[in-house]
């Protein structure tokens, strides 16, 4: 009976650990997933650094200018919604649900089966959330500018490692061995 306590508290703790990296991985959609660095036109203003979250690049950003003189408001539209950043977020939830499963026994070894893949996609993903934002412009040539000024930011980063960890350890229930019944 001790063993068949210990694999259960072992497979318990390892897989509340995966939801609980999964879980902090969705609250990283409000750090900073991409980096712009404007460049200026000439060489007397410095380089600008503009951080975008993952939630502007997920669900669409639009950026509100006032103009001092006039007092009007100038609303331009940077990013539209992106299924492939919503993605992630939707296999970490999932990820989430299946080591919960897993950790309360259910569905045998369904569930990290499941929960692995989730979360490695998931925080694959991650890593290419500049590449695949939906810049809000018709203009091929500003898009392709866009793009090639985003870089990965530290929120985008630490969710995918977090991400793979959490299906690191959504795997090691499935190789524990089961004590004599």
């Amino acid at each position: 009976m001790a063993s068949k306590k210990k694999f259960l508290s072992v497979r318990f703790l390892l897989s509340a650990a995966a939801a609980l990296l999964a879980l902090v991985a969705i609250f990283l959609m409000f750090a900073p997933a991409a980096v712009c660095e404007l460049i200026p036109e000439t060489s007397l203003t410095k380089a600008q650094t503009v951080n975008y979250t993952g939630i502007q690049l997920t669900f669409g950003y639009t950026e509100t200018t006032t103009v001092p003189v006039i007092g009007t408001e100038i609303k331009t539209e940077i990013f539209k919604f992106s299924f492939a950043n919503f993605l992630p977020y939707i296999l970490l939830a999932a990820g989430i649900a299946f080591s919960v499963l897993t950790a309360f026994g259910k569905l045998g070894k369904i569930s990290p089966i499941v929960a692995a893949p989730c979360l490695v996609v998931a925080g694959v993903l991650f890593f290419l959330a500049p590449d695949m934002c939906v810049p809000a412009s018709d203009n091929k040539e500003l898009v392709k500018n866009l793009k090639d000024s985003l870089s990965l930011a530290s929120g985008a980063i630490v969710a995918g490692v977090l991400s793979v960890i959490a299906a690191l350890l959504a795997l090691v229930p499935l190789f524990l061995k089961k004590g004599k019944r």
